[in-house]
């Protein structure tokens, strides 16, 4: 994915560009939808969360700044908490015996979201992290569970839960710089 054209897309949709936003949908739906997937599990959920996150970016197109952090960043946070807000207003909860370990960061719907070397780069950057900041990580930004959810089916305080994943992002945010 272009994040230079993804920025200047955004930029544009700022200012009531709809050719621009149309451009961004195309660029970045498929990924983003393959992100919401994964979360909801379910394809008419992921379909309906894709939709009401595109109409808030429209929306808040003028909210994102680049200098905290890039477009692509901004935007899968806004379809991740989409996700998150839809499976807490079906009021089902993950099924937290039937999450795989280790996932498979190569397989799946994410692979449509991290392509090629960075896919693999991922999975190496994730290797490198403690088995528990993997895991929360993968539990709350792959399963999409809060952290209280993680904590509860980890059996481990909620303060500790938040340190491995503050610690484990810091740490692949380092991996992850070229």
């Amino acid at each position: 994915m272009d994040f230079d054209r993804l920025h200047e897309r955004l930029a544009r949709c700022r200012l009531g560009d709809r050719q621009a936003f149309e451009d961004l949908y195309e660029m970045a739906g498929p990924q983003l939808f393959a992100l919401v997937l994964r979360i909801v599990k379910r394809r008419d959920w992921a379909e309906e969360v894709l939709q009401e996150s595109f109409i808030q970016i429209w929306h808040r197109a003028g909210d994102y700044h680049a200098g905290r952090g890039s477009a692509w960043a901004w935007m899968s946070g806004i379809a991740r908490f989409r996700a998150i807000d839809c499976l807490r207003r079906q009021r089902e909860s993950v099924a937290l015996d039937d999450i795989e370990e280790p996932v498979d960061l190569l397989r799946g719907p994410l692979q449509e979201a991290v392509r090629g070397d960075g896919a693999a780069h991922l999975a190496e950057c994730l290797d490198e992290l403690s088995k528990d900041q993997r895991r929360t990580i993968v539990l709350a930004f792959i399963e999409g569970l809060t952290h209280g959810e993680v904590a509860r089916h980890l059996q481990t305080p909620i303060g500790t839960v938040k340190s491995w994943v503050r610690r484990g992002l810091a740490a692949l945010r380092r991996c992850m710089q070229p």
